[in-house]
């Protein structure tokens, strides 16, 4: 029986100059790291405070020594430059959580890149180049490099040319990215349709007017509207952000301050309707090569001890309350790297193991993490072609 399907289009239209800008975690400053949206002003005080204690070798480094979400992996890796990259990489990745399994795989090169993903419940694939992708993944063009990211998702399959233009040529969706530029402002207008149901919109905007930068996102899609200043003024930096979320009024203000001993200070104060919404942050690199964070949420009656870490070259150590209450060991070694996760109110150990490997000049890592015996995780790394003392850029899921 014949179906009939409504395409879904995505299209980017530049106008005026539209060069993707990329940013080197290990220099950029604490302004440069908060113009990426989806960065914290915590997330951006975590990464300066690590990188004076090592450089970070790779995206993967990052992450595991900063804690961000590693979520953001796919957006990062599209705006975070490290060193020249690898002509050819391959990532293999097995796991096991409890009753489920999944493989995952992921091919880049210089030309061309492809993803496969599956699960019990469903199966997602795209491979393509800089002109053409094809297979059955989720698009979103990122606002800050005006870029495509795909994600391998288990949704219908699409068609994506991005040269010259970005037309995605998908099923049941319209949805058009305009990204225009000006002076001052860089805007980007993403109206989408939605086959018998509804036609929706999304505009994000930022504009920088020295010394304070605005960000602003309106989407009918999920009901939000997000507007955000950020003030900068020698190693002051001072933000605040009003949020209106499914006619729910949220408001955040936020003061930093970098010191020239290294030290660096962190508060929030924000009326979102969860324990750590409101919190303080103190960091310090020490003399010795080492350097500590501590975060406290705010309560009505006292602050409150969320998280303690102390981290050096080789070592790190932390306490985090969080949702799940833990305890981290980290080492950092040129070639193998430990950690070990205790979970006081379960009682229970998680262990990840990985190593940094070559035969030939040609690196690989090897990544093994367990919780039990039904929780449990291989991944294999190989690096064709790579600068010799390349770090890895193994992306966790």
């Amino acid at each position: 029986m014949l179906k009939l399907f409504l395409p879904f289009f995505t299209i980017s239209i530049f106008i005026g100059k539209s060069e993707p800008r990329k940013l080197n975690p290990n220099i950029a400053t604490f302004e440069e790291l908060l113009s990426i949206p989806i960065i914290t002003e915590e997330e951006a005080l975590a990464i300066m405070t690590a990188r004076t204690v090592k450089e970070f070798k790779s995206i993967t480094d990052l992450i595991e020594r900063t804690g961000l979400d590693t979520a953001k992996v796919e957006a990062l890796q599209e705006i975070f430059i490290f060193k020249s990259p690898e002509k050819y990489n391959i990532q293999i990745k097995f796991w096991q959580q409890h009753n489920a399994q999944g493989f995952y795989s992921k091919f880049t090169s210089s030309k061309y890149f492809g993803s496969f993903y599956t699960d019990r419940n469903f199966l997602g694939a795209y491979l393509g180049n800089n002109w053409i992708t094809i297979g059955k993944f989720d698009l979103q063009i990122s606002p800050y490099t005006l870029n495509p990211v795909f994600y391998p998702n288990k949704g219908n399959f699409n068609l994506c040319l991005n040269r010259p233009l970005t037309v995605a040529i998908g099923l049941h969706r319209l949805k058009i990215g305009v990204p225009l530029h000006f002076n001052v402002t860089h805007i980007l207008i993403s109206p989408v349709f939605v086959h018998k149901e509804r036609a929706d919109f999304q505009i994000f905007a930022r504009s920088k007017i020295e010394p304070i930068t605005f960000y602003t996102f309106l989407s009918s899609l999920n009901k939000t509207a997000v507007l955000r200043l950020h003030f900068k003024e020698r190693n002051v930096n001072l933000s605040a952000q009003a949020k209106l979320v499914d006619k729910k009024f949220f408001v955040d203000f936020g003061i930093s301050r970098a010191f020239q001993t290294g030290n660096s200070f962190y508060l929030k104060l924000s009326n979102k309707e969860f324990d750590n919404a409101s919190y303080l942050q103190y960091s310090q690199t020490l003399p010795s090569g080492c350097a500590f964070d501590v975060r406290a949420t705010l309560t009505e009656k006292y602050p409150e001890i969320y998280s303690v870490k102390i981290y050096s070259r080789n070592l790190s150590i932390q306490y985090l309350k969080g949702q799940t209450e833990r305890i981290a060991l980290s080492t950092f070694y040129e070639t193998i790297n430990l950690k070990v996760f205790y979970f006081p109110t379960i009682s229970a150990f998680e262990y990840r193991v990985s190593g940094n490997f070559a035969i030939h000049s040609m690196p690989f890592k090897i990544a093994i993490g367990w919780k039990d015996k039904k929780s449990w995780n291989v991944s294999l790394e190989l690096k064709i072609n790579a600068e010799k003392g390349q770090g890895d850029n193994f992306e966790d899921r």
